[in-house]
């Protein structure tokens, strides 16, 4: 308890400590979710989404092809991992002991793309190529031959079920075709989609398809002599369901993409609903899904079939009693392939980040990996780890088990807003983390900024880094003694360089009306002014500023002012009004601690005339007294003018029976705006001057009111000026026969 606080509580009251302007004016930066941390670049670290930063597992890249496209992995019962993809319908042999892939394929056919692989048990490699769609048998020898054709353009995925029987996904029929090993076989089962784009086998031997365009989940048991029986799992929201996988413990993924069309609406493409994708700024977020073929002849590109699918995607895990839940999902990422780590967690290959993305729950993920390549397309596993491909450009590399020893993490760069001065940083965590900061003033940190500066630690210590307006830290996480690290938040602290606050904008408002205070009950206005700035009526209209209309109140002989200010850096801001007669050298003080945009007093004490306004606005409020700052701004003139006009010279009589009025009208500070006449306390008529315009200090009125019965009457006449000032006369007058 501080010595003010004791003494407070001693004399039985409190007292409220209020932050200083420096605490108001430190601001932080703060990284602490799965989303800000996605923002970042991670090697070797991965991302959870949960806001944990951990060592990622090792990734080490075995084989890079200059072929565009790499589209499916199969893995031989020695561990040997073979990858196929195109434009030139090749595959690559990586040998199992982590040697380096011959330069030359191990296989190369006359087509465009390898789009699937799969091993019989005697390590012959089955390879679909299209379009114009064949199988081929591959001896361990690399010796070759087709063995099938299905009579269609694309072969998507190959499955081997317990018995050795192939099955064929394909499309643009969506027929599943089951051979056997030397080819023997044909259409198994129409699923009445256009493509089946998915294949995997369940544990009880039973074939699982994935459809296109309606997103189907579907499993088709053998019933032996009779027919194929086709059973629903799940239709999804997605279009197409692009990769199975099955887990441990019954339990089937299922990776959806894609819009699927409304229902009636039936699509006719000779391609899975894929485009081109063009550099991400062109293509936002949610737009409509184009239905096009990718593959126009037997030279197309197929890394097209890798062009981004609009609209996200989902991943669904299907319970063995057939309940589909889902367990991931977003608008933006395109799920490619699926797999299972070492420990058997769900791993989903993306683009087109290129991240290698770990499902741990049904609400956590983990970044493992970001890579260069768009997009990671194939997952398998071989001997023990997980096996990854990736397009544009093509690699293979292998994740994990083990975890790398360290990683570095570097996180978005922040935008102070302006020249700022950096203090601590500080971070929450465990294991061996070490964290630096660096500064620049140019968006992009690549160069010319400042080196990095190390922290002293976790508890937080002066970054070093010079005064700019962006910074960036970066965390290197290490294991120790076998235990993998953990950072879950990072916050830095810094103060903009304050800036002068600038008036805008400054006027009078108008004469007789008030600004409600706001500890008043607000009444209904009854004029509203116009947006600051804008041009009164008659003038050449202003740009309008974002400031709302401002209500006022009618009140005899008040004035008023309104001003717009702006800080760069947000300060609150009080202000000085003061005013000068035109002609004096002195300001007048009319208030001096203003906190709201406007202002008015009674103006009846001061002589009529013109006067300008001074508005000076400052942020004290917010900053220490050597570091407060101030801007000013003087209106317009505007008038004061409290006295009425003068009415002179008023006759009225009666000639051939009709009734002549006759006056003069006067006032010292401004113009007369407006007069009009009553007879017999009847309704008033606008009159028009003798010259015929409102144009001066002083008019002369002559007119004629129309017949006059016998009898007396009453004649009033009423002025009144530009500021709203009004004078009256009246007289009586005679009418005889």
């Amino acid at each position: 308890m501080s010595k003010l606080q004791a003494i407070a509580a001693a004399l039985g009251f409190a007292v409220a400590l209020c932050p200083s302007p420096a605490a108001e004016k430190t601001l932080s930066w703060r990284r602490a979710s799965g989303v800000d941390f996605a923002k970042g670049d991670a090697q070797r670290v991965a991302v959870g989404s949960n806001g944990v930063l951990t060592l990622a597992p090792k990734i080490v890249e075995l084989f890079a092809t200059a072929d565009a496209y790499l589209g499916a992995i199969a893995v031989d019962s020695q561990g040997n991992v073979f990858v196929s993809g195109g434009p030139d319908a090749r595959i690559f042999r990586i040998p199992a002991d982590g040697g380096q892939a011959a330069s030359e394929p191990f296989f190369e056919a006359d087509a465009v793309d390898i789009r699937a692989l799969a091993f019989d048990e005697n390590d012959n490699l089955y390879a679909a190529v299209s379009p114009a769609a064949k199988v081929y048998r591959i001896a361990p020898d690399g010796e070759s031959r087709v063995i099938y054709e299905p009579g269609c353009d694309y072969i998507w995925a190959l499955a081997f079920d317990s018995r050795q029987r192939l099955y064929l996904a394909t499309g643009d029929r969506g027929e599943i075709h089951r051979i056997s090993t030397d080819g023997a076989g044909g259409p198994y089962f129409e699923t009445g989609e256009t493509h089946v784009r998915s294949l995997a086998i369940d544990e009880d031997d039973n074939l699982i398809a994935g459809t296109d365009p309606g997103g189907l989940l579907m499993r088709i048991v053998d019933r032996g002599a009779a027919p194929p029986q086709g059973f629903v799992l799940y239709q999804s929201p997605r279009a197409e369901i692009t990769a199975i996988v099955r887990g441990r413990d019954g339990i089937v993924y299922a990776a959806g993409v894609g819009d699927r069309a409304p229902a009636g609406r039936r699509t006719t493409r000779s391609a899975p609903t894929v485009r081109q994708a063009p550099p991400p700024t062109q293509t936002p977020a949610g737009a409509v899904r184009q239905q096009t073929s990718v593959i126009q002849s037997t030279r197309a590109d197929p890394a097209a079939l890798l062009a981004r699918v609009v609209g996200g995607s989902s991943i669904y895990a299907i319970a063995p009693d057939g309940e589909p839940r889902k367990i991931w999902d977003s608008p933006q990422t395109i799920v490619y392939a699926l797999g299972l780590d070492a420990a058997g967690r769900l791993v989903a290959g993306t683009g087109d980040a290129g991240r290698l993305m770990r499902i741990d729950s049904d609400t956590l993920s983990t970044i493992l990996t970001t890579r260069d390549a768009r997009q990671i397309t194939a997952l398998a596993s071989s001997n023990g780890r997980l096996v990854a491909a990736s397009s544009n450009a093509g690699a293979v590399f292998a994740v994990g088990p083990e975890l790398a020893d360290e990683g570095v993490f570097e996180s978005d760069v922040h935008d102070a807003g302006g020249f700022s001065r950096f203090g601590r940083i500080e971070w929450k965590g465990a294991g061996e983390i070490a964290l630096y900061v660096r500064s620049g003033n140019l968006k992009s940190p690549e160069r010319n900024w400042s080196s990095w500066r190390a922290a002293p630690g976790p508890e937080g210590g002066v970054s070093g880094v010079p005064g700019a307006r962006f910074v960036q830290w970066k965390a290197v996480l290490r294991a120790k003694d076998g235990a993998p690290p953990e950072l879950r938040s990072a916050t830095l602290y810094y103060q903009p360089k304050n800036s002068a606050p600038r008036v805008t904008a400054v006027e009078a408002a108008p004469p007789h009306y008030r600004f409600p205070t706001r500890s008043a009950n607000a009444r209904p206005a009854n004029i509203t002014l116009p947006p600051l700035g804008a041009a009164p009526s008659g003038g050449r209209p202003a740009p309008t500023s974002r400031q709302p209309p401002q209500p006022m109140t009618p009140a005899r002989g008040y004035i008023g002012v309104r001003w717009k200010a702006e800080d760069a850096n947000n300060d609150k801001l009080r202000a000085r009004l003061e005013i000068q007669g035109e002609g004096e050298t002195t300001w007048l003080p009319i208030d001096e601690k203003i906190e709201f945009p406007y202002h008015s007093w009674d103006s009846t004490s001061f002589a009529d005339g013109w006067y300008r306004a001074r508005v000076t606005v400052s942020d004290a409020l917010s900053n220490p007294g050597p570091e407060a700052l101030s801007g000013a701004k003087i209106s317009e003139p505007f008038l004061i003018d409290n006295s009425a006009p003068v009415v002179t010279q008023f006759a009225a009589a009666v000639a051939d029976g009709r009734l002549r009025i006759a006056f003069s009208a006067k006032d010292a500070a401004s113009k007369i705006a407006a007069a009009e006449y009553s007879l017999n306390g009847g309704d008033w008529q606008l009159l028009a001057p003798v010259n015929g315009l409102y144009d001066a200090s002083a008019l002369d009125f002559d007119f004629d009111a129309g017949p006059a019965e016998t009898g007396t009457h009453a004649a009033a006449v009423r002025v009144r000026d530009s500021q709203g000032n009004l004078a009256a006369a009246k007289t009586a007058v005679v009418s005889e026969d």
